[in-house]
């Protein structure tokens, strides 16, 4: 029987109209921010990306893959290195910031690591995320002076 995470055929988030009219901020970032998926979406990704990271487990890169793949990228893996997540976010934000100024990335993470990149991306409080959700969209909009706005969704 295949597990129900690997059933991702295509990434299809039905963004709100006011999610899909946030515009990359010239020399800023857009990035959006979920959990691996455990249950088939059909998803559809209206926004161009310039790249998907996904952490090296299996079920990250599962999710990034069919975006991705349907924007002609690779999915790029990222390791978090240290014991602190927070350290760690802390670190993925400093190499969106550097790589990918006035374009949109997908990140692909779990409900330990997506909280502490959603604050470390966003200046905000995050919500903990219980083993049981699979459907938070957080997307971060970071102006080029640094001001940063949270918006929270569901797919």
């Amino acid at each position: 029987m295949v597990p129900r995470w690997m059933l991702l055929a295509a990434l299809a988030w039905p963004l709100s109209a006011p999610a899909l009219a946030w515009q990359v901020p010239p020399e800023g970032l857009l990035v959006l921010v979920v959990r691996h998926a455990e249950k088939a979406q059909d998803l559809l990704l209206n926004l161009p990306l310039a790249a998907a990271y996904a952490t090296p487990f299996r079920r990250t890169q599962l999710t990034a893959r069919p975006v991705a793949a349907a924007q002609g990228i690779e999915v790029e893996v990222r390791e978090f290195v240290s014991r602190d997540p927070d350290e760690d976010a802390r670190a993925l934000r400093e190499t969106l910031l550097r790589a990918h100024r006035g374009e949109a990335v997908l990140v692909v993470g779990h409900s330990n690591t997506v909280p502490a990149i959603v604050e470390a991306l966003s200046g905000e409080e995050a919500e903990a995320m219980p083993e049981s959700e699979y459907d938070r969209l957080s997307l971060i909009r970071i102006e080029s002076d640094g001001r940063a706005e949270l918006r929270v969704e569901r797919y």
